[in-house]
């Protein structure tokens, strides 16, 4: 009986020891509770995976149920937060989720200048950030953030130039050797071309200009009009040359009879593009300014510099034996002069049937101008991946990999952005409005 009493006592020691440190363990969480709703306990991220990592999954499900229930959301903005992490179709207290999102704060040290733009600090740090986690994770994560969309965005112009700058002098030298037939003068066009973007991106420089997706249309811009003044001085001279004797003279002439037409073109290009500046979008306002003087540049070059080599040029091959005169582009006669005259043959034949078609392209153009989208976001400016036939360029010209598009999409299929817009339709016969 005494032993029967001993063995009574220490079970009631045992469980009061029990109850003690049941207590203590109670308080302790309780504390670690209040610590996290007054923002005072801070743990270290190798603390919180060891704190995880110390719990089975019973207590892991428990603690999420209880954070992520019915009554976590209702419980005012301690908990109401964490939903933002989870996917649109995630049902309120259940412990499964087809995603989830992970938000890394980053403190930038200064604000990034321009939207779609980040310092390199930033860039370099995301991009670190994807490429662990695609060294853990391979295809079923995805990271979105500035940096990376900058990263994007700089690295699609440079694709883009490095395409259709070549594409585009390809073209260039296409139309010279069909328009010229002559060495001398290709080259000198395709010089007059080279100061030009020269020139034009140098003012950039200077003037601390930096290079947008916009300004990728300015090369090809330039370089179009380019090609026309060239072809109008050399077409115009040569054309001199067949009735005015002297290379010096001839050129005199040409250009007497085009300077007032081409000043009066480059004035009226100008202004058109120079009413950007009234664009509240700082992008599109120096757009206007570049074009305005990479156009004013044209003239100068295709105006005076590439006349006055073309003269000292063919004098000095003249004097040393070379015939320098050429026929004009379609001049002559034969099959291209007539598809070149065809226009004016079809207006003086069948006056009525041009007006005719002229006015039915008009109105089908007024119809599809009234149905362009003027509404444009920064995720117009992402690149889609490329097509299939680009992975067969050589290396110089091959495109990167983009992921920032597919990345946000995904983001706005699956989750709920800060900047989502919502419509909210309201039934009734009357409302009251409270102040």
């Amino acid at each position: 009986m005494k032993k029967r009493g001993q063995a009574l006592q220490n079970d009631s020691d045992a469980l009061k020891s029990d109850a003690n440190k049941l207590e203590q363990r109670t308080d302790a969480l309780e504390a670690d509770r209040d610590e996290l709703r007054n923002g005072s306990l801070n743990l270290s991220v190798s603390e919180r995976i060891d704190v995880l990592e110390s719990r089975n999954q019973s207590e892991i499900e428990t603690v999420v149920e209880a954070v992520l229930g019915k009554s976590g959301r209702d419980n005012g903005s301690d908990q109401s937060g964490v939903f933002a992490f989870m996917p649109t179709n995630y049902e309120p207290g259940t412990t499964t989720a087809n995603a989830t999102m992970v938000l890394l704060t980053q403190t930038a040290e200064s604000e990034t200048s321009a939207q779609g733009t980040a310092s390199d600090r930033l860039i370099e740090s995301q991009l670190a950030v994807r490429d662990v986690t695609r060294g853990q994770y391979a295809d079923n994560a995805y990271v979105f953030g500035a940096g990376i969309i900058s990263d994007e965005i700089e690295r699609s112009m440079t694709d883009s130039l490095v395409i259709v700058g070549p594409l585009a002098l390809l073209f260039v030298l296409i139309v010279l050797v069909i328009a010229y037939r002559d060495l001398l003068d290709i080259l000198l066009g395709v010089f007059g071309i080279t100061l030009v973007l020269i020139w034009t991106f140098g003012f950039m420089g200077w003037t601390g200009i930096s290079f947008s997706q916009i300004f990728i249309a300015v090369p090809v811009l330039l370089i179009g009009l380019s090609i026309d003044y060239a072809i109008h001085v050399f077409m115009r001279h040569r054309e001199s040359r067949e009735q005015i004797k002297g290379v010096r003279n001839s050129m005199n002439t040409a250009l007497g009879g085009i300077a007032s037409a081409l000043v009066l073109v480059t004035l009226t290009a100008v202004i058109g593009f120079l009413s950007n500046l009234t664009s509240s979008v700082p992008p599109i306002r120096e757009f206007g300014i570049v074009s305005s003087v990479g156009i004013c540049a044209a003239l100068v070059i295709f105006g005076v510099l590439i006349p006055a080599l073309k003269v000292e040029l063919d004098s000095a091959l003249e004097a040393r034996g070379w015939d320098r005169t050429k026929r004009a582009f379609g001049t002559g006669g034969g099959a291209l002069g007539s598809l070149l005259s065809g226009g004016a043959t079809a207006a003086r034949r069948a006056p009525q049937v041009v007006l005719v078609v002229a006015l039915l392209l008009t109105v089908a153009g007024g119809i599809g101008a009234s149905q362009v989208d003027t509404s444009f976001s920064q995720e117009d400016f992402l690149a889609d991946d490329p097509p299939a036939w680009m992975d067969s360029l050589p290396e110089p010209l091959a495109p990167s990999e983009y992921t920032a598009k597919s990345s946000l999409e995904y983001v706005n299929d699956h989750f709920l952005r800060e900047d989502s817009n919502a419509v909210i339709l309201i039934r009734g016969t009357s409302l009251t409005r409270t102040r």
